[in-house]
């Protein structure tokens, strides 16, 4: 967004400086709100930043573990009894009409 806004920027100062009035005018009005939605930008990251440093110690601990238990745990899941008689058969019928042939030769 800020590469953006610079850009526009640079498109807008040349072209006030070339005597280009129609895009002046048009990269004049699209600048006040990249700017803003950049500094909208700015001001969130820099206020995620803070929040993430201003976590005390007792937190980052616990979560750390959290995360390393879950992530170590095993994932069990159930299956239902006909779920894969259903799929495999139509999977075989789809399989055996793909690969079948008569052997006879088309004229």
């Amino acid at each position: 967004m800020a590469g953006l806004t610079l850009g526009d920027y640079l498109v807008w100062n040349s072209s006030v400086g070339g005597g280009s009035s129609v895009l002046a005018m048009i990269s004049g009005l699209t600048l006040l709100p990249l700017v803003l939605a950049t500094a909208w930008l700015l001001a969130l990251a820099l206020a995620r930043a803070l929040a993430r440093s201003t976590l005390s110690r007792n937190q980052r601990p616990r979560q750390a573990a959290t995360r390393t238990r879950s992530a170590t745990a095993p994932r069990i899941t159930t299956l239902r009894a006909g779920a894969l008689s259903v799929d495999t058969d139509a999977e075989g019928a789809k399989a055996a009409a793909a690969t079948s042939s008569s052997g006879k030769l088309a004229a």
